[in-house]
C-alpha cells in the first residue's frame, strides 16, 4: 500500500459516469435526504464537521456521503465490506457531481471491491486522518471497525505500547489491525485528542434506508434533525475485541 495518503483511491475513476447515473436514480429513491438537502444546503448546519464513515459503498450511501457535504460537513469515506463496495459508485463520489476523472472534484473515499484484509485496514486507517494531521469528530460506523481502531489506539497509547501478535492464539485479522496502526503511528493524530469529542453511529439492524424521522447526531453544541439514516449489519465487533472507552459515546439502535 502506498506510504503517503493519497486524496483517495478506488478502482477506476472511469466508472464514474455509470456511478452518477445510479446515484441519480438513487436520489429518487432517497426523498428524506433529498429535502434535507432542499432545506439546509444554504445555511450549511454541518458546517465545519468533520465526518469518517465507514459503510458499504454503495449508490444508496454516496447518497447520503453527498447529502452531508451539502450540509456543509467536511467527509472521509470507506466501505465496511471488502467485497460489498459498487466500484462505479466510488469512482463517482471521488470524481465528484462537478468534477472529471482529469480533475476530481469529490471527496475522499478509499474503497474497491475485492480488498485484501491489509488493504481493507489501510483505507479505514486512511480515511480516519485528515490532511492536516486531524481526526473525525464524529463516524458513521457500520460494523464497529473504524470505533474499534480509535479505540483500541487509545487504549494503546494510554499503555505506552501496541501488544504483540500471537499467531498461535490471535486471528489473523488481529494481525493485520496491529501491524496497520503500529506503521501509521508516526503520521495518524493521537487517539486521545479526539476522544473526548468523538460520536459513532454504529449500525446492528439489517442494511436498508429509512425515510422515518429520527435523530442526526449532534454533540453538546449544536443537535440537528433527520427524515432519514442509514444503520446495517455488522459483525466486526463480534469477530474482534472492542473495549469502549469512557471518553467516548457509541450510539447505536
Amino acid at each position: 500500500m502506498p506510504t503517503a495518503i493519497p486524496p483517495f483511491k478506488v478502482k477506476d475513476l472511469a466508472d464514474h459516469e455509470l456511478g452518477r447515473k445510479e446515484i441519480r436514480l438513487a436520489e429518487h429513491e432517497m426523498p428524506g435526504l433529498m429535502e434535507l438537502r432542499r432545506r439546509h444546503s444554504a445555511s450549511k448546519p454541518l458546517r465545519g464537521l468533520k465526518i469518517m464513515g465507514s459503510l458499504h459503498m454503495t449508490v444508496q450511501t454516496a447518497v447520503l456521503i453527498e447529502t452531508l457535504t451539502a450540509l456543509g460537513a467536511s467527509v472521509r469515506w470507506v466501505s465496511c465490506n471488502i467485497f460489498s463496495t459498487q466500484d462505479s459508485a466510488a469512482a463517482a463520489v471521488a470524481v465528484g457531481p462537478d468534477g472529471t476523472p482529469e480533475h476530481p472534484r469529490g471527496i475522499a473515499v478509499y474503497a474497491w471491491k475485492g480488498e485484501t484484509l491489509d488493504e481493507y485496514w489501510w483505507c479505514t486507517a486512511a480515511a480516519l486522518l485528515w490532511p492536516d494531521g486531524s481526526g473525525p469528530d464524529q463516524l458513521v460506523d457500520d460494523g464497529g471497525d473504524a470505533t474499534l481502531l480509535l479505540h483500541k489506539g487509545l487504549e494503546w497509547e494510554r499503555a505506552g505500547a501496541v501488544p504483540a501478535f500471537d499467531p498461535k492464539a490471535d486471528p489473523e485479522e488481529w494481525g493485520v489491525i496491529l501491524h496497520r496502526w503500529t506503521i501509521g503511528a508516526r503520521r495518524r493524530p493521537r487517539a486521545r485528542r479526539g476522544g473526548g469529542r468523538c460520536l459513532a453511529a454504529s449500525g446492528r439492524s439489517r442494511l436498508k434506508i429509512r425515510p422515518q424521522a429520527c435523530k442526526l447526531w449532534g454533540d453538546s453544541a449544536r443537535s440537528w434533525t433527520s427524515r432519514e439514516w442509514v444503520f446495517g449489519a455488522g459483525a466486526a465487533a463480534a469477530r474482534t475485541r472492542l473495549t469502549r472507552c469512557s471518553a467516548s459515546r457509541t450510539f447505536t439502535t
